[in-house]
């Protein structure tokens, strides 16, 4: 064989036999070179003395040996082995050429491959080969790698044009302050150089050998920088809030900030995006990088060493998901809460002093049993207490329209379902004061599963942690996230303001 052929060989041998037999099959490698590295003319006259032997070699043992079970059946003759070994060989080619320089085409090297296992008198070789081949998984965890590498260079492309062409010409020109600019671009400078980091060191490894494209540890490294966006998304609503005021001009003419952003879209770098649609793209990755990491993991094999740090990048990148989504459900308690005291009369304590008291569920109009008996009431459940209230029959400009009917602390408290009725009461009070209690009917048997567990829930968090409101993450994650409306509650403070 040829010195290039050898190379192919050499290669060939190290991408697709074991690890523990790459030093065997460089001896034997080396022993072929050192063999066939012979003067042309004496390579002819070899191959045509040992022609008729072989030859003969070959027919006694086809004639000695037929394959009775299917492990000495030749698998190569499976046309699924040939196809998913020509996908690979094809891959393993692509690669040889980058490396050597050469342009060798895939037929090329099959011609090599196979004078080389016919050499060796091994006709279940490639078979064997074949086997060992995890071609889907592998062409699998390829597209992912490309795949994360690619959406990375998309998203620090948005991030750049947003500073480029938003952030930065803004304050150059006084269209905002540095006020409006820590509200509106909540350090998406500092989340940019994290991320160019991030893409720089994903585009090194992915440019090394495919055995050494490792990117698990790049997101545990940089998993604690992370955290910057938590505060970006919390902020998030307050950065609509002052573009939506930055926007309004007069009946004459748009405002200065909305001709900027008008402007700025027809620049071919901004691709006709406006401010928020490259504002969001930060909110979006988090969970964008939880998916790509999940199906990385996927097809990647346990004794793979990305294996190990794929799974504790995964979970920093859970973790803060779970924070941003924690801090997000807080900020939208904090506003239900602020939505409740600005109609409710009666009120002992204000709900927004309690840094833990979160809100968790409400009810439309429902029946109410006790303390009053009314089809016009309204129950909303608080991590710490229970609220029943109704409307104001008499409503003026120095009462609130709703009136607070009962409040139940839930540290203290026990609950009963009984015939479509849900009861919560207070077993312990002072002396002489007489216990809270407020016994409500839900029509829907749905509704009533859902509100009797997570009264029990809230109850057992309020003991466990019997400061006001101190609720415990697992136990916020276990309530049901039923989504509830405020519209009656902002109808009562639209029409008194």
């Amino acid at each position: 064989v040829s010195t290039q052929s050898t190379g192919i060989l050499k290669f060939f041998f190290y991408k697709i036999m074991d690890p523990a037999k790459e030093q065997e099959q460089f001896v034997q490698t080396k022993q072929i070179q050192e063999e066939h590295l012979e003067e042309p003319e004496q390579q002819e006259e070899q191959e045509k003395s040992k022609k008729p032997e072989l030859e003969e070699q070959k027919n006694q043992q086809e004639n000695q040996k037929e394959p009775t079970t299917d492990d000495e059946k030749i698998e190569p003759r499976s046309e699924e082995a040939k196809q998913n070994f020509n996908l690979y060989l094809e891959t393993l080619v692509t690669e040889y050429n980058k490396k050597s320089g050469t342009s060798m085409t895939a037929d090329k090297v099959r011609q090599v491959l196979s004078q080389f296992f016919w050499r060796i008198k091994s006709r279940n070789s490639i078979g064997a080969l074949v086997k060992k081949i995890p071609i889907k998984s592998w062409r699998h965890r390829a597209n992912c790698l490309k795949e994360i590498i690619e959406t990375e260079v998309r998203y620090v492309e948005g991030l750049n044009v947003l500073i480029e062409y938003y952030e930065r010409p803004m304050i150059q020109k006084g269209i905002i302050t540095s006020e409006d600019e820590a509200v509106i671009f909540s350090g998406v400078e500092a989340i940019a150089k994290v991320n160019q980091q991030l893409l720089s060191d994903l585009q090194k490894r992915y440019a090394q050998h495919p055995e050494s494209q490792n990117i698990g540890d790049i997101f545990v490294d940089l998993s604690p920088y992370f955290i910057l966006y938590t505060t970006y998304i919390n902020n998030f609503d307050r950065a609509q809030q002052r573009i939506k005021e930055l926007e309004r001009g007069n009946i004459f003419s748009d405002s200065e900030f909305t001709k900027f952003i008008k402007e700025q879209k027809k620049k071919k770098e901004v691709r006709g995006l406006d401010l928020v649609s490259y504002l969001i793209t930060p909110i979006q990755r988090i969970p964008r990088y939880r998916l790509l990491l999940m199906e990385l993991l996927k097809c990647t094999p346990e004794d793979h060493s990305d294996y190990q740090n794929l799974i504790k990048g995964l979970n920093f990148i859970n973790q803060i998901a779970t924070k941003i989504n924690d801090a997000k459900r807080k900020t939208e308690s904090g506003k239900k809460l602020l939505a409740i005291e600005a109609v409710l009369d009666g009120l002992n304590r204000s709900l927004i002093e309690s840094s833990q008291c979160e809100f968790i569920r409400e009810t439309n109009r429902v029946h109410l049993l006790y303390p009053e008996d009314t089809n016009e009431a309204f129950i909303i459940l608080l991590s710490d207490q229970l609220l029943a209230m109704r409307e104001h029959k008499l409503s003026s400009f120095f009462t609130k329209p709703m009136k607070l009917l009962v409040t139940v602390d839930l540290a203290t408290a026990a609950v009963l379902e009984k015939d479509g009725t849900i009861t919560v009461w207070n077993k312990l009070s002072t002396p002489g004061q007489v216990p809270s209690k407020c016994v409500f009917k839900l029509v829907s048997a749905e509704d009533r599963e859902v509100w009797l567990r997570d009264i029990q829930t809230a109850i057992q968090a309020s003991k466990e942690y019997p400061l006001p409101g101190r609720y415990s993450r697992a136990d916020t994650l276990q309530l049901s996230r039923k989504s509830v409306s405020y519209t009656h509650l902002r109808a009562h403070e639209t029409g008194r303001n």
